[in-house]
């Protein structure tokens, strides 16, 4: 986490914290599922299991790419220009 945000705080010139914040909530996370699923007798079906990984990465991804998009204006990255800049 710390390394994320030293990388952040080099490319925006400013502390930001959203680096922190997404490890440490992946990291709290983690912990309270290895509590449950020790005590969850059956595995989860791989559907419901990857649905819940992929909603709970959407719903975290801001704060790991949120400093990304500020340096690099990401958001506002098209398609076609994309395209152009590899031909």
């Amino acid at each position: 986490a710390w390394l994320h945000e030293v990388i952040a705080i080099l490319g925006l010139k400013t502390f930001d914290g959203r680096m922190l914040v997404f490890f440490t909530l992946h990291g709290i996370a983690t912990i309270v599922f290895t509590m449950f699923d020790h005590r969850w007798r059956k595995p989860w079906p791989r559907p419901v299991a990857v649905g819940l990984h992929f909603i709970w990465m959407v719903v975290t991804l801001q704060w790991f790419m949120g400093p990304a998009d500020d340096m690099m204006n990401m958001s506002s990255w098209t398609l076609e220009a994309t395209m152009n800049l590899l031909s």
